[in-house]
């Protein structure tokens, strides 16, 4: 277990020649084909990395098969007197699993597959010390039954080691050895040591994006959590929930499951492939508790059999399901509305007190299942819901270091909520959030202008990712069926047409993690999202086909979906239902295993890690919430499952709590109030006053163009008020307009880069090209202030320390003919967001010359500047 078993089992588990992936399932010899070819050297027979003993060669064969789902698997069969043995180390504990509380025994397992031929024979594993010889222990088990493809068989015996005898092995090389007494070869699918915890916990877990674990596994419908781990065939139970059927029938924290329904358990693959799909312990444990409802096994309908290692012995335990789980046809199942209304129970019972749910995706997908209701019931939830959002997030940059995520998981339920409602208190901050996606554009590797995470760059060497971008092109194309439209679909096009594995070009189909990694393994959520994009526009239809027809052919990768797992795998299933409802239906039953796994009667799903990420995205907040609007998706209630319904949810008489005002002003001088939290009337001053219930009520955008003091506050209902915000504004920039800039190879694109730092707003900033081939220092702009002016000096406001400059110099003039004139220069250190260059003095022109010579941070390239005034 741990570090240890993956080491152990990655060399013990090469006895089997072929797959290892289905080794321990009951996978017998195909009885048509003859044994593998016997080789003077014996290469065809001896599996890698073991060895005979002198002389044996020819009596160590392979055998070819299949398992029950169809792979190739490969065996050995050994004959009399045969020893074939394997050295490995048995390294120390790792500093984290010393650090937890708790022993650490072993377990020693054979499998026998049957006998070559009618006769009986007595295998052995032993285990030994390489050093010495010695033998330090060994299990032994009788064969006296032939291998037949008609009647499978197969058994495994185990050999327990303490605690104090596992301390012992530790840091020594051992020796495994398998040998046959007896006149009839016998046929071995595998042999493993496993190291096991006495108390798992999540403290053992072994990564938090991609990797092998150990990991959370959450079998709600038997009510236990278990560590599951990479090619273990041993599954050890963390916590049992009390009243559960796994309590009742005496399932234990820190069990050890060695089978389900009377079967051993498979080497366990976390390896995100069709693998995984059937071989993982997750699949298996799934597909027998979906088998217990749809045949009458021996042991009862509905029950399903779990054999522990106790004292060295298995136990069977007989766990009585209290729920049926009829998930072959999962949305004609019974099972499926229960199901689907529980998650929406549970969505209903977490919901915070302020509206939210864990963080911004947990709250639009929350918000969004409830949306896919249509249940009015529902209306003050998902107001609440969005009311968070645009209380928590006023401004896109609020949005963070991964801001084009979190803001396009915004977008989507805004748009989505508008849709439904109507509520023009949304419009705005979509818009918002579009500028200030389509401001931090840079210049890829390839060319094409692309998306990082968030302003501050492009991640891999200027390769970027498509991640970001899918997410904003779902919610670009929903703002458009709003009336809004950003023009963020034409600038990204290349880049994602560049980043696709185009099948008219030898491609796969699916959508690449840039151009330079056009992968198989993480395209779920990237593919659908493009996918539902189009769709949506109804534009790039070879697209589309494309890449839904991979996400069908290659569905068990749906838990590998770029850097989270989930929710990119509801999307992706999201995008199958919105393009083509026949592969959503398809692909869905295919995981009717898992929901009859995870579904816990009267709580919802139970979470199990992905193959990446996830533990900070969410567990059963997030499957919850996702899985919830998945299961709606055939309904089409909302537009992103193919839905076209405006204007049916009322949520005009629900009330909006006061909030503090924010006051904006456009270049042409006109001042825009909007309460933080949008809804309330808003009363205001033009002279400093204090604004009271008799002040003016703010109707339209006000006419403020040679500047003051404006003070503003929400006003409620009766003589309520809310805090009063202040601000000072200068003269408008209703003429002012940028000439030149540098910051872009292409002139016209660096002007209007250059433009976002004369218009008034500090959410939206001029960010000079940082991608490749960027020219970098020294940066310049050139503003025509629309007349001459008297100036003091000028106010700059950077965005970020890594975009700020340390030198900037002023330079002024009438006319476009003249040369211009140094007005004033400064020099900073350390770190201000606002700075001055004050004139030498007093100066009247009409354009200025702002020029930055000398990053703050060194090496720096970019500049990063919200605003310019002069004063």
């Amino acid at each position: 277990m741990m570090k240890f078993s993956l080491i152990c089992h990655a060399v013990i588990i090469s006895v089997f020649s072929g797959s290892i992936a289905s080794a321990l399932e009951l996978a017998i010899p195909n009885s048509t084909l003859a044994p593998g070819k016997k080789t003077d050297a014996g290469a065809a027979a001896i599996p890698a990395k073991w060895k005979l003993a002198e002389g044996d060669n020819a009596n160590c064969i392979k055998w070819v098969g299949k398992t029950q789902h169809g792979e190739e698997i490969s065996h050995v069969a050994i004959s009399k007197d045969v020893v074939l043995s394997c050295q490995f180390d048995v390294p120390e504990l790792t500093e984290k699993e010393a650090k937890v509380k708790g022993d650490w025994t072993g377990v020693l397992s054979l499998d026998h597959i049957g006998t070559v031929g009618k006769g009986t024979a007595r295998c052995e594993a032993s285990l030994h010390d390489a050093a010495t010889g010695e033998k330090i222990d060994s299990i032994t088990a009788k064969a006296g039954y032939e291998v037949d493809a008609e009647k499978p068989a197969t058994f495994r015996v185990w050999k327990e080691f303490s605690a104090k005898e596992m301390a012992e092995l530790v840091g020594k090389k051992l020796e495994l050895r398998i040998s046959v007494k007896g006149s009839t070869p016998v046929v071995v699918s595998g042999v493993s040591l496993s190291r096991l915890h006495s108390q798992p916990s999540g403290k053992l877990f072994g990564r938090s994006n991609g990797g092998s674990g150990p990991d959370l596994l959450g079998v709600g419908s038997l009510g236990f959590d278990a560590m599951t781990e990479h090619r273990q065939n041993i599954l050890t139970v963390i916590k049992v929930r009390k009243g559960s059927p796994a309590e009742k029938a005496g399932l234990k924290d820190g069990d050890q499951i060695i089978g389900v329904a009377s079967k051993p358990l498979p080497v366990n693959n976390l390896n995100p492939s069709w693998d995984w799909f059937y071989n993982s312990h997750e699949a298996t444990i799934g597909r027998a508790v979906a088998a217990s409802w749809s045949t009458k096994p021996p042991q009862g309908r509905g029950v399903v059999s779990l054999e522990v290692l106790r004292s060295g012995k298995p136990a069977s335990l007989r766990c009585q399901l209290s729920q049926p789980m009829d998930f072959e046809n999962i949305l004609s199942s019974k099972n499926k509305e229960v199901m689907h209304q529980q998650m929406i129970d549970y969505l209903v019972k977490t919901q915070h007190q302020n509206g939210s749910w864990k963080g911004p995706i947990q709250t639009t997908f929350s918000a969004l299942a409830l949306l896919a209701t249509q249940d009015p019931a529902h209306a003050p939830r998902i107001k609440n819901a969005v009311d968070w959002m645009l209380n928590k997030y006023p401004e896109p940059e609020n949005f963070g270091n991964l801001g084009y995520w979190h803001s396009s998981y915004a977008g989507i339920l805004y748009a989505e909520y508008y849709l439904a409602t109507g509520d023009e208190r949304v419009l705005p901050r979509m818009a918002a959030i579009l500028r200030w996606v389509r401001s931090g554009v840079y210049t890829s590797k390839w060319g094409m202008l692309c998306l990082g995470h968030g302003t501050g760059g492009l991640p891999y060497g200027q390769k970027a990712l498509v991640a970001p971008a899918a997410h904003a092109l779902v919610f670009d194309s929903l703002a458009e069926k709003c009336g809004i439209e950003s023009g963020l679909w034409d600038v990204l096009l290349p880049y994602m047409e560049h980043s696709w594995s185009d099948p008219a070009k030898g491609g796969h189909g699916a959508m690449g993690y840039n151009a330079s990694y056009k992968d198989k393994g993480e395209f779920w959520s990237r593919s659908g999202l493009f996918a539902m994009a189009a769709h949506l526009r109804g534009e790039r239809e070879d697209m589309e086909d494309a890449m839904i027809s991979f996400m069908r052919g290659h569905h068990p990768w749906i838990r590998n979906s770029h850097a989270y797992g989930e929710p990119g795998g509801s999307i992706g299933l999201i995008a199958l239902n919105l393009c083509r409802p026949d592969y959503f239906t398809e692909v869905l039953n295919a995981y009717g295993w898992w929901f009859a796994l995870a579904w816990e009667p009267e709580f919802g799903l139970r979470f199990t890690m992905p193959h990446m990420g996830a533990p900070y995205m969410g567990a059963e907040d997030l499957i919850n919430a996702t899985y919830a609007l998945v299961f709606a998706a055939p309904k089409k209630t909302l537009f992103i499952t193919g839905g076209e319904k405006r204007n049916w949810l009322d949520v005009s008489k629900l009330e909006t709590p006061l909030s503090p005002v924010i006051v904006r002003r456009d270049k042409a001088g006109n001042v825009a109030l909007e309460c933080r939290l949008p809804g309330p009337k808003i009363c205001y001053t033009l002279d400093g006053s204090e604004p009271s219930k008799d002040s003016a009520i703010y109707q339209k955008p006000i006419e403020f163009p040679a500047g003051g003091t404006v003070k503003a506050r929400a006003i409620g209902d009766g003589i309520k008020l809310g805090e009063t915000t202040t601000v000072n504004f200068g003269p408008a920039k209703a003429g002012w307009k940028v000439l030149a800039a540098s910051g872009h190879k292409d002139p016209a694109e660096a002007v209007r880069r250059a433009g976002y730092a004369i218009d008034h707003s500090l959410s939206h900033s001029w960010l000079t090209d940082i991608g490749q081939d960027a020219a970098g220092y020294p940066h310049h702009i050139v503003i025509d202030l629309g007349g001459e002016m008297d100036l003091n000096g000028v106010k700059i406001t950077f965005k970020r320390d890594k975009g700020a400059a340390q030198k900037c110099v002023v330079l002024g003039t009438d006319t476009l003919t003249e040369q211009p004139k140094l007005l004033g220069e400064a020099t900073w250190e350390g770190y201000q967001a606002e700075r001055s260059v004050k004139l030498t003095k007093p100066a009247k022109v009409r354009y200025l010359r702002l020029e930055f010579s000398q990053p703050f941070t060194e090496n720096s390239i970019s500049l990063a500047l919200r605003e310019i005034d002069v004063e």
